[in-house]
């Protein structure tokens, strides 16, 4: 049985992505788990209890939101539990991924200064340590059902185990799964035959899925590549690898719960 972690802040972020997470739970029959790594709650909790003057708790209870939810009639109906790990360090965290055989972490996407209070969790730490990739679920992304997956690479070093990996989610959803191919910086263009041989020779060949397909691009500006994926491709998630090139130029060197805010679709980032 698939397990899906949830990082939980008790942010508005976090109710979303929790909410992106039931939804893939349903397609993907996989369980929830909720990692609750801010003690906000609990430090309201005993200021109200000391008499101290408090605002009310402005975060819903998470746990409780997404029992609530599954209530609904699904063909499947995902167990929901919860973990307090707001004392653990990114190592620790990443342990109890590892431990717990997770399939995939969802995390919400902050905006500036929305979690100034509550503890950051270094998420190149975690995804440096785990086996799992990584979703982060920009604020913006519709909940719906996933018609369209897009895999940025080269398909010079295009991971098979990323493919099957995600045609076995694409599946689920009987949805389209694309290779975006992108030379790497320094490397040039691939033709159009040599490209298409080499995507059934090196992919096509491994994963046999009735909906994986491949487009050369040329645009070298990863951020209009983007755009181009986005609005072009209508792609209803992005996918990228750690530490690969194309990451680096779409969100930075390193991996943070921001995203920039031309992605307004879930990113699932891949360990290298």
């Amino acid at each position: 049985m698939k397990t899906i972690l949830v990082i939980n802040d008790h942010s508005a972020a976090s109710q979303h992505a929790a909410q992106m997470a039931l939804a893939i739970a349903r397609e993907t029959t996989a369980n929830i788990l909720i990692a609750n790594v801010s003690y906000k709650r609990a430090r309201l909790k005993s200021l109200a209890i000391a008499g101290t003057d408090t605002e009310e708790e402005p975060y819903a209870d998470l746990l409780q939101s997404l029992l609530e939810d599954i209530e609904v009639d699904y063909s499947f109906t995902p167990e929901v539990a919860y973990l307090d790990v707001f004392d653990c360090s990114e190592k620790d965290l990443a342990a109890t991924i590892i431990k717990n055989n997770i399939w995939m972490v969802v995390k919400g996407c902050d905006e500036a200064g929305e979690s100034a209070d509550l503890k950051t969790i270094n998420l190149q730490s975690v995804l440096n340590r785990v086996s799992c990739p990584l979703m982060i679920v920009p604020r913006q992304a519709s909940i719906k059902a996933i018609e369209r997956i897009v895999y940025t690479a080269d398909l010079r070093y295009c991971r098979l185990d990323v493919v099957k990996y995600l045609a076995e989610l694409a599946n689920c959803y009987d949805a389209s799964l694309n290779i975006s191919h992108i030379s790497a910086d320094g490397l040039p263009n691939m033709e159009e035959h040599y490209a298409s041989l080499l995507f059934k020779e090196s992919i096509g060949r491994s994963v046999k899925y009735h909906k994986l397909s491949f487009n050369n691009t040329r645009e070298r500006n990863m951020q209009r590549a983007v755009d181009v994926m986005i609005d072009g491709l209508k792609a209803d998630m992005l996918v990228l690898v750690n530490h690969q090139y194309h990451l680096q130029q779409i969100v930075g060197r390193y991996v943070t719960p921001t995203l920039p805010e031309n992605i307004t679709v879930p990113l699932l980032i891949f360990p290298c």
